[in-house]
């Protein structure tokens, strides 16, 4: 996981250099469980907002709509992929990477690539990278 964060900021750097407004979404299943959301979701947003730098957004999104529905009784920001998307987007973000943590290309997967489908013509350049 680690070689592909680095990947990516790799990549938005020689490829789009200063003048792209640039963007990460990181699309996780999404755990309601505090204790392993930290231990897991939680280091692999750091893990990619570290590589990218400061200058770049990360917003982390979850698939599962069971899951952003806890977290959001929890009081806790839990948006779609589609939603983080629009939301860069808004921010004036013209180039996106949208990083699922998934494992499995199955059901969820689907869901983020149609979220992406769905977004895709809002931006100057979309990057659907699949670990």
């Amino acid at each position: 996981m680690k070689q592909t964060i680095l990947l990516i900021a790799i990549a938005f750097t020689v490829t789009f250099g200063s003048w792209a407004r640039k963007g990460v979404v990181v699309a996780h299943y999404g755990s309601s469980n505090d204790e392993t959301r930290a231990l897991t979701i939680d280091r692999i947003t750091a893990d990619i907002r570290n590589a990218v730098g400061e200058h770049i957004p990360v917003k982390e999104a979850y698939i599962s709509p069971v899951v952003r529905k806890n977290l959001t009784e929890k009081g806790l920001h839990a948006i779609s992929p589609e939603e983080a998307m629009l939301a860069l987007r808004i921010e004036g973000i013209d180039t996106l990477i949208l990083q699922p943590s998934l494992i499995i290309d199955g059901g969820e997967m689907l869901e983020v690539t149609r979220a992406a489908d769905k977004v895709r013509q809002f931006f100057g350049y979309c990057f659907f990278e699949c670990v």
